[in-house]
Formats: structure tokens, sequence, C-alpha cells
């Protein structure tokens, strides 16, 4: 091992307290551009997408230095640090189990910087539950999706909840964080057709053609989309509710588009 391994048993670590505002504090992540991951699969999607990994932060009462080795979570520019249990209860969320917490160079998430993987794209507007959010992501990763565009997010893309919720599909799934206008410009400047979900569309969500270049936008269970997509898309569709509720979660809502999409791209949709 080409590295030490740093006990901390004290919260005046400096270390310890900004991996600790990292994990708490959305303004911390925008000004430093590094994100907490936690979970060994998640940090090592997080490295599998590129992202430099700073800091390392384990318990060694519930997790041994051979199972972070057995995952290739040891790179030889990180710091390395063994917690003790009630600290890392303070940085983990599963905080009495084999487990570990990362600290990340967070992705590049401007548009600019936008490259889907293939010509299917999700747009969500306003989401503000991060659990929510992760889901999307999870969704999007299963069904391969081309890549997210996040607009206008009351919750922040890197949100250690978001992280989680997704397994570290946030990492996988080409994503960019940008002002709805800007993303409808960019659409339209990509040749993409725009499909919309206002709850009044008359279109039947398997009747809509999702396959060459589409993006399909949703908005929050509470308000939909805003009125700024409706003049811009190409077709509108809804899902049919024939309950007394008039709306889905809005992450069980992008699944069930996603597989649809999915679908229709395997050429098996209904003539």
């Amino acid at each position: 091992m080409a590295f030490r391994i740093q006990p901390i048993t004290s919260a005046a670590n400096p270390g310890f307290k900004q991996a600790l505002l990292l994990a708490e504090k959305s303004r911390e992540r925008r000004k430093t551009g590094l994100a907490v991951v936690e979970g060994f699969k998640e940090i090592r999607l997080a490295l599998a997408a590129g992202c430099s990994l700073q800091s390392l932060w384990f318990c060694s009462r519930f997790t041994a230095v051979e199972t972070l080795e057995s995952w290739g979570l040891f790179q030889e520019s990180q710091a390395v640090f063994d917690l003790d249990a009630a600290l890392f209860s303070r940085l983990a969320y599963r905080d009495d189990t084999e487990n570990a917490v990362a600290v990340v160079e967070a992705p590049n998430l401007d548009l600019s910087a936008f490259h889907p993987r293939k010509k299917s794209l999700l747009i969500v507007e306003g989401v503000e539950k991060p659990g929510n959010l992760g889901a999307i992501f999870r969704s999007g990763d299963a069904s391969g999706l081309g890549g997210i565009i996040v607009c206008d997010p009351a919750a922040d893309l890197l949100h250690p909840n978001v992280i989680r919720a997704s397994l570290g599909c946030v990492f996988r799934v080409p994503a960019a964080v940008c002002a709805a206008e800007a993303a409808l410009e960019w659409l339209n400047a990509e040749g993409y057709q725009l499909v919309t979900t206002y709850m009044d569309a008359n279109g039947s969500w398997t009747d809509t053609p999702l396959t060459g270049p589409v993006a399909v936008a949703l908005g929050t269970e509470a308000t939909g989309l805003t009125e700024i997509w409706k003049d811009r898309a190409k077709a509108n569709l809804r899902i049919p509710m024939l309950g007394e509720i008039d709306s889905l979660n809005v992450s069980t809502a992008a699944a069930i588009i996603l597989y649809e999409m999915l679908r229709q791209q395997e050429g098996t949709r209904p003539a």
C-alpha cells in the first residue's frame, strides 16, 4: 500500500469538517466543485465516470481495508481516513455496516459539456425531492437513455440523497443542469423533437412517436411543466389516470415513459 491511512478521532479535524459541510450544504459543493459519495458501488461508478477521488473515509470497526481494496477504491493521490464510529455515524447515512464515503471532484454539468450517449433525452423541470431525482437517473440508466437535462431544479443534483437514490447512476447517465430557456435553445440547435407531458394532453403515451432525436419533458406532480415548453413542443402526451388521483410520482411517470421510448426504439411499436 503506497499511502498511509490516518486515524481520525476528533470532529475538529479540518478534512472531516469539510467533508461534513459538503454532505450537508449545497453551497459548499458549488463553491468547491466537490461532492460526497457514499457506498462502494456508488464510489466506483463515480471513479469510472472520471471523477477524481480526493479523500476516502471509512470506519475500520465495520469495514476492513481489504474490502476497500477489493472494490478498487484506493488511488495513489488520495487521502484515506479511518474515522471512529461516532464520527463515521455523522458523515455516513449507513453508519453501522460495511461502507465508505468519498469526496470526489464533481462532474461538469454545464450544458456546453453535455454529450448524450444517444439521441434520446429526458428533461425534468423543477424537481424538488432528491429521492425522486435520483430514482429518475436510476431508471434512465436501466433503460439505456441517452441523457438527462435537469432544468431549474429545486434539488441539487449532487445532493447525497440524489446520489444514494440513483445508486450512483448520476455519474453514469450524461447530464446537464440549466435554465429552461437554455435547454430549449440547445434542443432546437441540435435538432431534437420536443415532447411534453401536460395533464390536458390528448396524445396517447403509446401512440406518440418517441423515436429519432427526441426529448421528453416532465414537470413536478404539483404544478407540471411551466408554460414555456408548450408552444415549442412537437407533441404532447398523457399517461392515463383511471382513479381518483390525477398525477403520478414524477419518477414513476419518468420510468413509464422511458420504457415506452425504449420499446419504440427497439422497433416494437404497434402500427
